[in-house]
């Protein structure tokens, strides 16, 4: 006996299969993003980004601060070839070193210009020497001791003429008086017990060497400072190296050192490199040999202060590569700086500088993934369901139309007459992509803050303009530095700094015609690029627009008092000054900090018998240096 077969519609047919094929993918996604680790992956890919900023900002600091900062060798030798040479011609003894007088003042007078010249080229921002020949403790130290201190705020920024950018902390009356160098607003003419006594800047390098007996060499007893310090009468703090002064005999006669302001090392440590948004923080830090607390000496950040970062209480890991806090909130990546050759007096001050943020902040982008990802899948399972609920409804559709052409036709006793049918595919999928490609293409080649072409944008605008001489005619690169950025910042914090940049570059796009491109460089950096002109006095009255549009913006300061928009600029022409991009951004930057350093809030054009005579300057001095230090 036969058995009837269940009768099945071509829709079920079709539609149970691919459910099912929909359901097993979905199940394979979900498993692959689990056991795959994908957000495992992800958080583990941010440490590692984290972590090799670190390294390589680690390796700068720590190339400055050994082959640069520290490297004293040469000056120490100097200054003790000239107090020995005045002690063995007898216009020079000890106990004048300790007391002062005309002897000392000429030695200091004679080693004034070579502090000077080292602290340039060093780029440091301050330097000094003290000089004491006897046991140096609380107890027992001085009233005062004498020495120099010289002091350079902005050591980014080009030696000055007669050295006018200087400022004296600690000299003699005398060398004030004979000098072109201004004194500070808390100079005095000698060093302070409090100075010195109860700073380790000068006491444990110097005490070190004086009770060791000069077993070792200057440089062996360098020292830096684990805590920021301020000299008596001045709240600017600092960190230094510093490294003791031995004669032929063994006499430790003071220390010669240089100085760091703690803002400028900030400086050196844009935390904007860790993570987007300025939530990620570098912070340097000290341990002692075998402990794995860390103490904070300074850190640049814009979500953390010292004293959050000591109550959190970092602690390394025990590879010493990474830290964390002692609720975990927060992850550092850690690289070691070796500042100290082993056995040295101070080795067991182990330096490192940490890349840290939070948690939260750090894995963003997991998370924002892991949710992309349930999304996609949740709606994937939709879009697939409806998708093959309506393909089987079109495929089983047309093979119904068949069927009852062919049912009619058997009634009718003919010959069926078949209708064409058609597919349509459709790639959704493809489409979403390019319109994300396009999407994070805009974002990244333009500014966040200001909706300006960032760098990249523009450098990407302004090659494609270059291929094209004939569209660019005559054009002019302005570049603009505003003014009182710092300040503004520094009075009334960075939210009224942003707002600042906004409004700046708000002004520049409603006030330049649609020939032109406009970018942010970086912090308070623009550029302006006008092209297509028939000649150079045409743009001149474009900048010139331009820049009483500037004059007349007028903010209200949170304290009630206006300012003004204040920028500083400097122009360079195409052609006339080169046919380069590169070239005339440099030459517009050398114009634009010529009005820098002159009077600010104006523009000048690049002039290049300036540009030429600069550099021929900045060799001459080069060989004048590299002659006194053959001599």
């Amino acid at each position: 006996m036969s058995v009837k077969r269940r009768d099945r519609t071509i829709f079920r047919e079709i539609l149970t299969p691919l459910l099912v094929v929909l359901i097993l993918e979905m199940l394979f996604m979900m498993s692959s993003i689990v056991f795959g680790d994908v957000i495992g992956r992800l958080n583990q890919n941010a440490m590692d980004i984290l972590a090799q900023q670190t390294e390589n900002r680690g390796n700068y600091l720590l190339n400055d601060m050994i082959g640069s900062w520290s490297n004293l060798g040469m000056l120490s030798d100097d200054i003790d070839a000239k107090v020995q040479s005045r002690l063995e011609a007898g216009s020079l003894s000890l106990e004048a070193l300790n007391t002062g007088g005309a002897d000392c003042v000429s030695l200091l007078r004679e080693i004034a210009p070579e502090l000077a010249t080292t602290m340039y080229a060093k780029k440091i921002s301050g330097i000094f020497v003290i000089f004491d020949t006897q046991e140096l403790t609380p107890a027992t130290a001085p009233d005062s001791l004498q020495g120099l201190y010289l002091r350079d705020l902005d050591p980014t920024a080009a030696p000055s003429q007669r050295n006018a950018d200087l400022l004296w902390e600690r000299a003699p009356v005398d060398i004030v008086r004979s000098g072109y160098i201004a004194t500070d607003s808390g100079w005095k003419p000698s060093f302070s017990a409090q100075d010195t006594a109860q700073q380790d800047f000068f006491c444990k390098p110097y005490q070190t060497a004086y009770a060791d007996e000069h077993k070792l060499k200057e440089k062996d007893y360098g020292y830096w400072t684990t805590s920021a310090y301020c000299l008596d009468g001045d709240n600017r703090t600092a960190i230094s190296y510093s490294i003791p002064l031995i004669l032929e005999d063994g006499t430790v006669y003071g220390v010669l050192g240089i100085e760091l302001l703690t803002d400028y090392v900030r400086s050196l440590l844009p935390q904007t490199e860790l993570l987007d948004d300025r939530q990620g923080s570098y912070l340097l830090a000290f341990t002692n040999e075998d402990e794995t607390q860390l103490s904070p000496i300074l850190i640049a950040s814009d979500t953390l202060d010292m004293q959050q970062l000591t109550a959190m209480g970092f602690a390394l890991a025990e590879d010493g590569s990474s830290a964390e806090n002692l609720d975990k909130t927060y992850y550092g990546a850690a690289k070691k700086l070796v500042l100290y050759s082993n056995n040295a007096p101070f080795d067991s001050d182990q330096w490192y500088l940490l890349g840290i943020s939070s948690k939260k902040s750090l894995f963003a982008f997991s998370g924002q993934i892991q949710q992309f990802l349930f999304v996609s899948i949740i709606l994937a399972f939709i879009i697939g369901l409806i998708g093959i609920l309506y393909a089987s409804f079109r495929l089983s559709k047309p093979i119904r139309h068949l069927s009852d052409e062919v049912a009619k036709a058997q009634t009718q006793n003919s010959i069926p007459v078949l209708p064409a049918t058609g597919i349509r595919e459709i790639d959704r999928f493809a489409d979403s992509i390019t319109r994300l490609g396009r999407e994070i293409e805009r974002e990244r080649d333009s500014d966040n803050l200001t909706k300006l072409y960032a760098r990249r944008g523009f450098k990407r605008e302004a090659d494609q303009l270059f291929l094209r001489p004939d569209v660019l005619r005559h054009a002019g690169l302005l570049m603009i530095d505003l003014d009182n950025l710092k300040s503004t910042n520094d009075r009334f914090g960075h939210n009224f700094g942003d707002l600042y940049i906004r409004t700046a570059g708000k002004c520049f796009v409603t006030n330049t015609p649609e020939n032109t491109l406009c970018a942010r460089m970086s912090g308070d950096e623009f550029i302006i690029f006008f092209y297509g002109y028939d000649s150079q006095q045409e743009i001149r009255e474009k900048v010139a627009a331009l820049y009483q549009a500037i004059r007349e913006v007028e903010f209200v300061l949170p304290d009630g008092e206006n300012m003004g928009l204040s920028a500083s600029g400097g122009v360079a022409w195409y052609p006339e000054d080169s046919e380069n991009l590169s070239d005339l951004m440099k030459f517009a930057d050398f114009a634009m900090y010529q009005v820098k350093r002159s009077k600010k809030g104006e523009y000048k054009e690049f002039v290049l018998e300036l540009y030429e005579q600069q550099l021929l300057e900045h060799q001459r001095l080069a060989e004048e240096n590299r002659s006194k230090n053959q001599e």
